[in-house]
């Protein structure tokens, strides 16, 4: 008879890899996350960079024409920087989601690893027991045996 732990020693394995592969994702959504993250801070940069510019230009005079090149410039700028926090938001939001999933996978791991090790326990108590009265059934019959042949 296959004993219970030995039973569920697999199920605990695939639970451990899932988990494992959950710690995984999490960690590329997260690197995902920062490299969005360093992009917004480029555009931001470039937006206050080219505002300045653009200001610069404007006190010393620049042309009706360069003045609307800049504000349709930095106009499409603004676009990216929202499309870009938009991108951030759902990466956020993957990323939450992703990291409950891994909770949950973490914890099913962990129960089932702590069921396994209460089988073992329980069945290492049974074979202790069971070595118990069989030491105990040896003892006796010995017991037995002297009497008989002492008397």
């Amino acid at each position: 008879m296959v004993k219970k732990s030995k039973r569920l020693q697999p199920v605990v394995q695939i639970a451990r890899s899932n988990e494992k592969d959950a710690a995984r994702q999490v960690a590329e959504w997260r690197a995902r996350l920062n490299q969005q993250e360093r992009q917004l801070s480029e555009l931001l940069r470039y937006q206050e960079e080219y505002t300045k510019r653009f200001h610069d230009a404007l006190y010393k005079g620049t042309s009706a024409t360069q003045a609307r090149d800049f504000r349709v410039f930095l106009n499409r700028l603004e676009e990216g920087i929202a499309k870009q926090r938009e991108q951030l938001n759902s990466i956020e939001q993957e990323l939450q989601r992703r990291a409950r999933h891994w909770d949950e996978a973490k914890n099913r791991s962990l129960n089932l690893d702590k069921i396994r090790r209460r089988y073992e326990t329980e069945e290492r108590r049974c074979q202790d027991k069971r070595e118990q009265m069989e030491s105990d059934d040896i003892t006796a019959v010995r017991h037995v045996r002297a009497q008989m042949t002492g008397d």
